[in-house]
């Protein structure tokens, strides 16, 4: 494997507020920066605004405007105010019986504001917008529940019995407004026209049972049982409750006479466990029809209309709790006095009933509709080793490498088994969901070779056809290239992930570093051709020069922009110094450290890898997962700091 460096991130408080401006980043629209805020096309010798103030063409006839003016004439910022608090109380009944109650909430608003310039667009004043929104969000927490501690001889229980329940309500309005002449006002009142204007009021619920029992012989025998029943209103009415189930069972055989006195084995543990959990991940209201207001037109006398309104999405009543079906072997082991401790897991997570977006027969209006739907399997093996290394007065040495390797397998997708996806129709790359391979593999032609020289006109565009189109293979040899010859051309997961840290102590200096990796991977890699080719008018090849027309295909649509996403990365680098105690007792301290840290100082990705990130993945649905265009770079950070403890 060849590696090429290449270049490249909210805690919680009781009570904040914050002003972010997000220049390059509009969430809105895209889950990363747009792609005109980086690339420019080499025979562009001008990339900033003309003399005159006005904006220089978009690239390659996308809705891009160029960076400069993205820069200059976009202001986009968001401010946040929240306030928290936790109560709790807890009671004593009997011995070894507790109650303990808990009431806790937090308030939010969000006032975020978008302004796009009467010059941050080649259309001028038409294009000029100003957009604000504000929302509150109210999140309520309240939870009790009893726990009964008791030993009889060498035997411990804890039991756990309680229940709780959530609610969150959000309500919120928002307005654009468009046909700015001048860029001095950029409030609502100076548009022109008030495009849009919008409120919506929505709340959701959730409550759960649980109870758990662990129970343990001499510190040597261990299992658990818990189990809950949770409940959302997300769900159809008879599908808001889910019951969730797990077990565990441990043995710590180091405690065992027959290795009490082992010199090389200092702890062992078998493990095991099994459980369900359930996923909710879904949009509140998916269950229901959600409508919106329109005019609708009747008749030809003096354009009637009437009003009325049209369904935004297909209702589902029958969705229900994804589930995660998860059974769990494991070791625990140390070696030497435990100078070498660590872990191995083996896993089988199994997810059924998967919420996902199928699509619909055009006839019904939308593209695809909500439904529970199929059954993926994760498996692997994980791996976690520590090493103390050197271990004196002065000096210590400490490694922890951590490894994992991970096998996806679609078991399950009923009637829409072999399925074929794309993200949307001005990117018609392929995915196919197919039965015995990982869901969301990439599909479509492989590529044969490159048009030669002799049909480019020009550097950017090849004679009657397309800059970089290709010829793609007859995959089934029957002299015609069509879907048959379209094939899986890979994956978007990892086989490998890991990283290995060291930490150093020399007297009141300290070091740590670790590296970080990914290897097998792949990314479909749509930038190049969006820039460059794909949303160019299609054209036929001359037939007396190219009899092989038929052969000729966008790279967007082969394994050509399938790229090897496998990276390293030195995640952190840490150098402290802990000043003698003498001198932090002089600032009234108890410890003075400094330290300086950075952040992705060091990044390689693989040679083939053309992009900004090969982690940033625009699209993270579970049937069309991998793609990504353009997307934020790896950033390289460095801070400085100091920590004080009183």
């Amino acid at each position: 494997m060849v590696y090429t460096r290449y270049l490249r991130q909210t805690p919680w408080l009781p009570l904040y507020h914050d002003a972010n401006s997000i220049q390059f980043v509009d969430t809105a629209t895209y889950p990363n920066v747009q792609i005109g805020d980086y690339a420019i096309q080499r025979h562009f010798d001008n990339y900033d605004l003309f003399g005159d103030g006005s904006v220089l063409q978009d690239i390659s006839n996308t809705s891009n405007t160029n960076p400069a003016a993205k820069v200059l004439e976009r202001d986009r910022n968001d401010y946040k105010f929240k306030l928290a608090g936790l109560f709790y109380g807890e009671y004593k009944i009997i011995d070894g019986l507790r109650f303990r109650a808990t009431l806790g909430g937090d308030y939010q608003n969000t006032f975020r504001n978008r302004w796009q310039g009467v010059r941050s667009n080649r259309n001028g004043a038409s294009a000029a917008s100003y957009f604000e929104s504000n929302e509150n969000r109210i999140h309520t927490l309240s939870e009790g529940y009893f726990t009964y501690d008791k030993a009889f001889g060498e035997h411990t229980f804890n039991v756990v019995l309680g229940a709780s329940a959530e609610k969150w309500e959000w309500q919120g309005d928002s307005a654009l407004g468009s046909g700015y002449t001048s860029d001095l006002v950029q409030t609502l009142s100076a548009a022109t026209v008030l495009n849009e204007i919008t409120s919506y009021k929505y709340e959701e619920g959730f409550s759960s049972f649980f109870a758990r029992v662990n129970y343990s012989y001499e510190d040597k025998y261990l299992a658990s049982l818990s189990f809950r029943r949770d409940g959302s209103s997300i769900f159809g009415v008879d599908n808001k409750y889910g019951n969730f189930p797990s077990a565990s069972v441990g043995w710590v055989v180091s405690q065992e006479d027959f290795l009490s006195e082992s010199e090389l084995l200092s702890s062992l543990k078998l493990r095991a466990s099994f459980g369900v959990t359930g996923n909710k991940d879904i949009d509140t209201g998916s269950n229901l029809t959600d409508l919106y207001p329109s005019i609708s037109l009747l008749g030809t006398d003096n354009y009637n209309s009437q009003a009325a309104f049209v369904a935004l999405n297909i209702a589902n009543p029958e969705l229900q709790w994804e589930r995660l079906i998860e059974f769990n072997p494991g070791i625990d082991f140390g070696f030497f006095n435990n100078k070498i401790t660590g872990s191995v897991d083996y896993y089988t997570r199994t997810s059924d009933q998967l919420l996902l977006f199928n699509p619909v027969a055009s006839s019904t209006g939308f593209s695809a509709a909500l439904e529970n739907l199929g059954e993926v399997r994760n498996s692997g093996i994980e791996l976690e080793v520590t090493s103390r290394n050197v271990s004196t007065e002065d000096f210590r040495w400490g490694t922890t490498l951590i490894a994992s390797h991970n096998k996806n397998e679609l078991l399950d997708f009923a009637d829409s088994n072999g399925q074929i996806q794309n993200v949307d129709s001005k990117r018609a790359a392929e995915w196919i969901n197919l039965v015995g391979n990982p869901i969301s593999s990439y599909y479509g032609w492989v590529v044969d070779r490159d048009i030669p020289l002799e049909f480019i006109n020009d550097p950017y565009h090849p004679a009657g056809g397309q800059a970089q189109d290709v010829y793609v293979k007859d995959l089934n040899g029957d002299g015609l290239i069509d879907d048959d010859d379209k094939t899986i051309l890979g994956n978007p997961y990892p086989d490998l992930v890991w990283s290995i840290t060291n930490n150093f102590r020399y007297k009141d200096f300290d070091l740590s570093f670790m590296f970080q990796g990914s290897h097998g991977a792949e990314i479909r890699n749509m930038g190049d051709q969006y820039l460059f080719n794909h949303f160019n008018s299609g054209q036929d090849f001359n037939t007396a020069t190219t009899p092989d027309q038929g052969f000729i295909k966008e790279k967007i649509f082969t394994d050509a922009i399938i790229q090897d996403a496998s990276y390293i990365a030195l995640r952190n680098l840490t150098i402290g110094y802990n000043l003698p105690e003498d001198i932090a007792n002089r600032f009234g301290a108890s410890s003075f450290r400094l330290y300086a840290t950075g952040q992705n100082l060091l990044y390689f990705t693989a040679s083939d890898y053309t992009g900004f990130n090969p982690e940033s993945i625009n699209d993270t649905s579970a049937t069309t997962y991998g793609y990504q265009r353009a997307g934020s770079p790896i950033f390289s950070t460095i801070s400085l700091g100091l920590n004080l403890q009183f």
